[in-house]
C-alpha cells in the first residue's frame, strides 16, 4: 500500500503558472528550475494540489496475513487537505 498526501491549492494563479513551467520543462526534456521544484516541495504538481511526502509518518505493520498502515492524524501537517490510499 502507498499513501499520498496533498496540500490544498491556495494560490490558484501561482500554482497554475508553476504547473505550466513544470509541464513545459518535462515536455521539452529540460531541467526544472529550482524555484519550481521548491514550490512543489520536491513532488509533482497534481490535480488535487501539491503532493507532500509523508512516508516518515506512516507505520506499516503485518499481523498474520493482514497488512496495516498507521498514520497519527495529529502528526500530519495542518495544511494537508487530502490523503489517497493506493492499494
Amino acid at each position: 500500500m502507498r499513501i499520498q498526501a496533498f496540500k490544498e491549492i491556495t494560490e490558484n494563479k501561482k500554482w497554475e503558472d508553476m504547473k505550466e513551467i513544470w509541464e513545459l520543462c518535462k515536455t521539452n526534456k529540460i531541467p526544472i528550475p529550482q524555484e519550481v521544484i521548491n514550490y512543489f516541495e520536491g513532488g509533482e504538481p497534481h490535480f488535487y494540489g501539491i503532493s507532500v511526502n509523508i512516508n516518515n509518518l506512516v507505520r506499516c505493520r503485518t499481523l498474520g496475513w493482514k497488512h496495516y498502515a498507521d498514520i497519527r492524524l495529529c502528526d500530519l501537517p495542518s495544511d494537508i487537505s487530502m490523503l489517497r490510499f493506493l492499494v
